[in-house]
């Protein structure tokens, strides 16, 4: 062989051996593997999901248990979710747009215009419009509604159509209505507009809020920041969540306050859309947000459609809402466990609400409810705030005879007892005075109270007529500090369930505590003219 012919075989037999390399690879009959972590396993997740048509070649897929899943035995599936896409389509076509436009009316020192354009414009000067007339400035808005009934009614929020002037409703197709205002209500801030079509419109079916479970998922639907029909997803994380919005007197929340919270995305313009179950049905009315910035960080809030339901039937049917009426309040937080503690409370964990004023002459009074009363069922089922309590009277009819379960007496030393008590509902009457404050507390000494005798010219002064002892001042960090208490100036009734008219019998109480354990004391507040029971640590 020449040199050459040798020089060329040296050139040719590499080429060979790669080519017969690559032809066993591409043959199968080598495991010529890349290197890395590639496995069957992993190349087989990233082919395409086998079609669910048998008659397309695929094998059906089935939905997968969880001992398949966790064994590893059976094959991952979409179908094993549920299913969001049918239960928005069912409620897509009945989920409308409302914009809103009114007027307000504002002071014209709120005018903020520049000086040039001021003189250009020849307004009149700041200090010379101290003292006119205010002027009408037009405010808009928008956010959701949903129709429940083919002739056209829509439920949504109080507060997107309150003070509007026009209504305008956006059906999914792009047509456009002006509705006329059914009737609102406040303290749940549900409303009912109407439109007028001579053809029957898609409506959404209404479910039962009081089925829903925690983690159960829901879809919020509606028009938020301008972008119509948007769907989130979550799920339920709490019921009967009671929030500081609505109407207030004084510092008092005068709302009906029993929200679903969820974490399903809600922003301004979802306002009025519905919270949906996966079987497509309402369950709710997208009404707020936890936020420090207007916008979505975590949890929305909605009003259950049960609530709605009977507020939406007596806004077409009196065009008011017919609320019937206790005649108790309470005390804004729920009964926890430093007042079950207190009151020897046989619930565990703890259950009920703490009535802190009876309306004389209403029906609870009739009924022999007494102030200090731990309200701890209706009608057999538990009340765990007073956002299920408004709900359950609420949505009953004036004329509704209802069995009230309470829970009287009771200190940290022996229990109390439960009474059952019938109690005939009555429509509210429009003069009913609003609640008042409930949640401010007091103690002594070791409930860090610095306390005196009340003589007769400060009880006088105090307009109190009854007996008991003076507190001057609180112990900052103390006891009643913790419980809310700052300046002195009220009086101490009773501690734990006993009178304390002097300061022998109070310290003869006090003698009786067990460090750590809580107790009750009523308090007479100067200024509100009420009495107030709350719990308070022993130290």
């Amino acid at each position: 062989m020449s040199t050459s012919d040798a020089k060329r075989w040296t050139v040719l037999v590499p080429v060979l051996l790669a080519g017969m390399a690559a032809g066993l690879i591409v043959a199968g009959l080598w495991d010529g593997r890349p290197s890395g972590n590639a496995s069957e396993a992993a190349l087989q997740a990233l082919e395409p999901p086998v079609a669910s048509d048998s008659a397309a070649g695929g094998v059906p897929v089935m939905p997968v248990s969880y001992e398949e899943a966790v064994t590893g035995t059976a094959r991952a599936a979409q179908q094993g979710l549920p299913s969001l896409s049918s239960a928005a389509a069912r409620v897509r076509p009945a989920v409308v747009g409302i914009e809103v436009e009114g007027f307000r009316e504002v002071a014209s020192t709120q005018l903020q215009i520049p000086e040039e354009f001021r003189r250009y414009f020849q307004f009149p000067d700041e200090d010379q419009q101290q003292g006119e007339e205010p002027y009408r400035q037009r405010v808009r808005g928008e956010g959701s509604g949903f129709i429940f009934s083919p002739d056209g009614h829509i439920i949504t929020n109080h507060h997107v159509v309150d003070g509007a002037e026009e209504i305008t409703v956006t059906l999914p197709d792009k047509r456009r209505y002006d509705a006329v205002l059914v009737g609102s209500d406040e303290l749940t801030d549900v409303a009912v507009i109407k439109i007028e079509t001579d053809e029957e419109l898609p409506t959404v079916a209404l479910g039962d809020s009081d089925m829903l479970e925690i983690a159960d998922w829901v879809l919020a639907i509606g028009n938020p920041l301008q972008f119509d029909f948007t769907v989130t997803a979550g799920i339920v994380s709490a019921k009967g969540r009671s929030l500081n919005i609505g109407p207030t007197d004084g510092n008092v929340n005068l709302g009906i306050q029993d929200y679903i919270q969820t974490d399903a995305v809600i922003n301004r313009g979802n306002s009025g859309g519905p919270l949906v179950d996966l079987s497509g049905r309402v369950v709710g009315i997208n009404t707020a947000i936890a936020s420090q910035t207007g916008l979505y960080e975590g949890y929305g809030f909605a009003v259950p459609i049960n609530l709605a339901r009977a507020v939406a039937r007596d806004l077409i049917e009196y065009g008011r809402v017919r609320r019937s009426w206790l005649g108790i309040q309470f005390q804004s937080q729920p009964v926890g466990a430093d007042i079950a503690e207190a009151r020897s409370l046989p619930y565990s964990p703890p259950i009920g609400v703490l009535v802190t004023t009876v309306t004389p002459g209403g029906p609870a009074d009739e009924a022999g409810l007494e102030v200090d009363d731990i309200l701890v069922k209706i009608e057999g089922e538990p009340i765990d705030t007073g956002g299920e309590l408004q709900t359950m009277v609420s949505t009953a009819s004036p004329g509704t005879r209802i069995e009230v379960t309470v829970y009287r007496g009771g200190n940290s030393r022996r229990a109390g007892r439960e009474l059952t008590l019938t109690v005939t509902l009555r429509e509210r009457p429009a003069d009913t005075s609003a609640p008042q404050v409930t949640e401010e507390e007091s103690d002594a000494d070791r409930l860090g109270l610095e306390v005196t005798d009340l003589d007769r010219d400060t009880a006088r002064e105090l307009g109190f007529s009854g007996r008991g002892l003076l507190v001057e001042a609180v112990e900052p960090y103390g006891p009643a500090w913790d419980a809310q208490f700052r300046n002195g100036g009220f009086v101490l009734m009773e501690v734990d369930g006993e009178a304390v008219p002097n300061l022998q019998a109070y310290e003869r109480v006090l003698e009786g505590l067990e460090t750590g354990s809580y107790v009750m004391i009523k308090t007479w507040i100067p200024g509100q003219d009420q009495e107030l029971t709350v719990a308070v640590k022993v130290r």
